[in-house]
């Protein structure tokens, strides 16, 4: 697990690196959206289109580096107000990392679907093929299964999550 761990590193970072690049981005569009509109009174249709792509890849990829830090969403309803521990809470864990990669593979494939439609339609603003947004899901898909395998396989090699999930 050593080789995948670091390569889910590297994976890890570069998300991290986009999440930023994507959220500048998207900060920026708006901004000059917001000024064009109120201060030049002169409405610039491509700044929209930006801004809602950017903001796309943000959301799916932190909810794909969410996978990896256990700061995706959860159902802990039950482990919690039973007290599970033990063998039950283990079969649990493993039942939630089974259903995200389900999920995930699912997400995958309805996807890449998705994103080579998006070769037929144009963005309005920009006139770019509709592919360089919707290719988001498929990918964060992949990666966010790439996640999942990898925190499955410490609890299934621990009995238990990795100590820092949840945190970070």
């Amino acid at each position: 697990m050593g080789y995948y761990s670091r390569f889910l590193d590297f994976v890890e970072r570069i998300q991290r690196m986009l999440t930023i690049a994507f959220f500048l981005a998207t900060l920026l569009a708006v901004g000059f959206q917001v000024f064009n509109r109120l201060v030049l009174q002169l409405p610039i249709l491509w700044t929209t289109d930006v801004s809602v792509f950017c903001f796309i890849w943000l959301a799916l990829l932190s909810a794909s580096t969410a996978v990896r830090t256990g700061a995706h969403f959860r159902v802990t309803a039950i482990l919690e107000t039973a007290r599970m521990a033990g063998r039950p809470r283990f079969v649990l864990e493993l039942m939630a990392w089974l259903a995200v990669i389900a999920l995930s593979l699912v997400l995958l494939v309805l996807g890449a679907n998705f994103a080579l439609s998006g070769f037929q339609e144009q963005s309005p603003g920009l006139v770019l093929p509709m592919f360089w947004t919707y290719v988001a899901v498929p990918l964060c898909s992949a990666t966010a299964c790439l996640f999942a395998v990898e925190q499955m396989w410490r609890l299934l090699r621990n009995g238990r999550l990795a100590d820092t999930q949840g945190g970070q």
